[in-house]
């Protein structure tokens, strides 16, 4: 629905549209996780405070304040130069834009926390838009079904890796091979120690920026 409204009022396309949600998406879950609550001036930005705002003030508020703390948070590479955020359709100018930019945090509020999200449900939205656009025919991408990622996983012996080792993805595309062992065979990676080195590379730049968002 979120995609919906986006791309109907901006008649971008639909990537950037997706690109557009997905950072909607990223704000929603890191506020209700409680990562996001002030900028480094001490400014409030979290979601609530957000749509708050009016429609002439909300979007310009969230450009100004909330973009660059995600941005610090999440540093962006400096080989390929993304973030967890890359592109909005929205023009903070706009009045019309805000007011659709509040219709989609209401919706957004509506729906509820995002704190128990299917780690799956990213990877399954995030393939199904892209799965006919024309950026992906062209690279001749093909996104492996989610049963066919835990079967390969299952029977890589991940498990067994010895601290430190890497495990790379070099098509990993939004990154289902790469977070798979981290979400069922290696939780422990993520809280420290010695955990083995997760990487992933893609010639689209998209899917790296859905990749990063999804880790």
């Amino acid at each position: 629905k979120v995609w919906q409204s986006v791309w109907l009022a901006s008649g971008a396309k639909p990537e950037e549209c997706l690109a557009t949600f997905v950072e909607v998406l990223i704000f929603k879950f890191l506020s209700d996780l409680g990562v996001l609550v002030e900028s480094s001036s001490g400014v409030p930005v979290d979601f609530d405070t957000v749509r708050a705002k009016t429609d002439d003030t909300v979007l310009r508020y969230y450009t100004d304040h909330v973009r660059p703390t995600i941005k610090a948070l999440f540093p962006e590479s400096l080989t390929d130069h993304t973030s967890v955020i890359n592109g909005t359709v929205f023009d903070p100018d706009n009045r019309d834009h805000g007011r659709l930019f509040n219709a989609i945090l209401s919706d957004f509020h509506d729906f509820g926390s995002l704190k128990h999200i299917d780690p799956a449900f990213k990877s399954r939205g995030f393939e199904r838009f892209l799965r006919n656009s024309i950026p992906q025919k062209n690279l001749g991408q093909y996104f492996t079904p989610r049963n066919v990622v835990k079967a390969m996983v299952e029977m890589s012996g991940i498990e067994h890796l010895t601290p430190g080792a890497v495990v790379a993805d070099p098509a990993c595309g939004v990154g289902g091979f790469v977070l798979e062992p981290l979400v069922h065979k290696r939780p422990a990676d993520f809280r420290g120690g010695t955990p083995l080195a997760y990487r992933g590379y893609d010639r689209d730049p998209k899917t790296i920026i859905l990749a990063k968002a999804n880790m």
